[in-house]
């Protein structure tokens, strides 16, 4: 589809600009997703390195956590002098003599030291909830107490084989004063997998070792922190931990997938991430308090899953990117050169003389828009410009005919007027006289066959009009003219004004009345002129007035020729958006409403 819309284009420009376009397309979208793809990918492995790192430390701080516990057992323990009573004699009697004299103190002071004994435990055990078990390890009296956590309490003597292997485990961690972590110190099998803290227990007053407390941890403490990691960072795959001892004894581990690979001796090498294998990179962080490795491991696999599927998809969207873009520049293309080709067509025949072409235009706001919308306003103009000027000159010519026709001698009419206007007033009749002046004066003008005159030369007219019909009906008739000085230099039509008032003299006014009133004034607004005529005649009928401004609307001529020939007069002129505005109510008068530019006369 795309290519016959390409072989649609007639315009070669075009063609070139979308080959253009299309290839610094692609270009540009394989650059940008080759960068996006490197740029992902080098965050991504960022955030699963942070975040390894991250649970290596917090794997770190948990054991850092039960180690500092541990240090602060002995330290309660002595603080809390019964505490240390009853476990001091509880390790110098050992467990048979020591239960004796705890029923003896008893009974004699009724304090009982065992209990005290179970007490430290319990407050032990709710201290840190993580404790499996205690172990109380005395070397004088040769013997083991542990005490779990459900209240379980077992007791070994040096006869058993419990106790001697025990005692061989305790014996490679003799020597330092200081907590010691290792593994496989707890006696029940279920517990094998645990870590222990060996604490040194020592006389206040000698500061001789007289024992020795075994706090074994479950491993589920490490688990639980390791879950809790996980679910903060639910967004980034962190990879895997293992914490393990310097002789391969596995404490903790979140996979077996690497249980048989590791070698201990990364501890000394690994303090940054290398490979471990080439699925694998490693890095290791060793405990300062123990002999304990913390090994983080991330598959390359978390990173490589993520990055592929950004790749595919990255690869999937600049492809459909490339062809879209390109299908859309296509198609808008091909819609612009056929809007040209429509232009060009239409000037073509407009050239030729046709000025009824016109160009189909779309509710759209661009430039090619823009010119046809001006071709068409131009092929408008021509034909208003030639209907304006042709019908003005045949009306035109149609007036001065009428005008020649009526013209009978105008001279001898002028001087038969003035000689009557003499003899009235040598006989004394001075109104007749004035009359008969005015009369004249009035035809002088109206036979002038200028088409434009100024405001005030068409107010002087008007005033002589409505003088000569004041001394008629004797001073029946008032007239006001509120007309701005600044107006009257400004053009208008000739005769534009005279058949308004002459249509109010011969249907609007009341002989009977002796309040008639005309009032002509003018106002300026914006860049026109409105000339309002109003009167308190009989007004017009209201279906008379909707046909009178129907036939103004439709170019019809009424019975009024006056003022139908008024209107059209200033619509040739001036264009459609000028002419009259007619409003009457009946026995109450009429206002006629003349607007035209506010032009002077040598602008027209």
């Amino acid at each position: 589809m795309m290519i016959t819309w390409f072989k649609n284009i007639k315009n070669q420009l075009f063609k070139k600009i979308i080959i253009f376009y299309s290839l610094t397309t692609i270009i540009f979208l394989t650059a940008l997703s080759s960068l996006a793809t490197y740029i992902i990918h080098d965050n991504r492995t960022k955030q699963v390195i942070n975040s390894n790192t991250r649970l290596m430390d917090e794997m770190n701080y948990t054991l850092n956590t039960k180690y500092s516990n541990a240090q602060n057992i002995l330290p309660n323990l002595l603080g809390n002098r019964s505490y240390k009573d009853s476990i001091f004699a509880f390790l110098n009697m050992g467990f048979p003599d020591f239960y004796t004299y705890s029923l003896d103190s008893y009974l004699d002071r009724n304090v009982s030291l065992f209990t005290r004994l179970k007490d430290y435990m319990t407050t032990t055990f709710l201290q840190d909830r993580d404790i499996n078990s205690l172990v109380f390890y005395s070397p004088t009296e040769g013997f083991i107490y542990s005490f779990d956590k459900n209240a379980k309490m077992k007791y070994h003597s040096s006869y058993t084989s419990a106790f001697q292997n025990y005692e061989s485990k305790l014996n490679d961690y003799s020597g330092t004063n200081k907590p010691i972590f290792t593994t496989d110190l707890a006696l029940d099998d279920d517990l094998s997998n645990s870590f222990s803290i060996i604490v040194t227990i020592k006389n206040d007053i000698s500061l001789k070792p007289i024992g020795k407390l075994i706090i074994n941890y479950s491993n589920s403490s490490i688990r639980n922190a390791y879950n809790f990691f996980l679910q903060k960072s639910s967004t980034v795959d962190p990879g895997h931990v293992v914490i393990m001892t310097t002789d391969n004894h596995v404490v903790f581990q979140s996979t077996t997938h690497y249980q048989h690979d590791i070698d201990p001796t990364l501890a000394n090498t690994t303090y940054d991430y290398t490979e471990l294998d080439k699925t694998t990179y490693v890095k290791s962080l060793k405990h300062n308090e123990s002999n304990m490795i913390i090994l983080g491991l991330i598959p390359k696999s978390i990173i490589g899953n993520d990055v592929r599927q950004t790749i595919l998809l990255i690869v999937f969207v600049t492809c459909i990117c490339i062809l879209a873009i390109i299908g859309l520049s296509i198609l808008f293309t091909a819609s612009y050169s056929s809007r040209l080709h429509n232009i060009t067509s239409a000037i073509k025949k407009v050239r030729k003389g046709d000025l009824s072409v016109r160009i189909q235009t779309k509710n759209k706001k661009d430039e090619l828009t823009e010119i046809a919308n001006n071709f068409n306003r131009m092929c408008d103009d021509l034909d208003d410009y030639i209907e304006k000027v042709y019908v003005y000159q045949v009306k035109q010519k149609s007036a001065e005919l009428k005008s020649l026709q009526a013209q009978i001698n105008p001279h001898f009419l002028y001087n038969t007027l003035e000689s009557i206007r003499m003899r009235a007033a040598v006989r004394g009749a001075l109104d007749v006289s004035e009359m008969i002046y005015i009369l004249a004066t009035f035809f002088r003008n109206s036979l002038k066959t200028e088409t434009i005159t100024t405001i005030e030369k068409e107010i002087d007219h008007c005033k002589l009009y409505l003088k000569l019909f004041q001394i008629r009906y004797n001073d029946k008739l008032s007239v006001t003219f509120n007309i701005e000085e600044a107006m009257l230099s400004y053009s208008i039509v000739s005769l534009s004004l005279q058949p308004i008032i002459e249509n109010y003299i011969v249907h609007g006014i009341d002989l009977n009345a002796t309040n008639n009133t005309i009032t002509i004034s003018g106002r300026f607004d914006h860049d026109d002129i409105f000339i309002e005529i109003e009167d308190n005649g009989c007004g017009i009928e209201a279906h008379r007035l909707m046909d009178i401004n129907s036939a103004l609307n439709n170019k019809i001529e009424p019975y009024s020729i006056g003022i139908f020939n008024v209107h059209e007069r200033l619509r040739i002129v001036y264009g459609d958006a000028y002419g009259l505005n007619i409003t009457s109510k009946e026995n109450i008068g009429t206002k006629v409403t003349i607007r035209i530019p506010a032009r002077k006369k040598g602008d027209l």
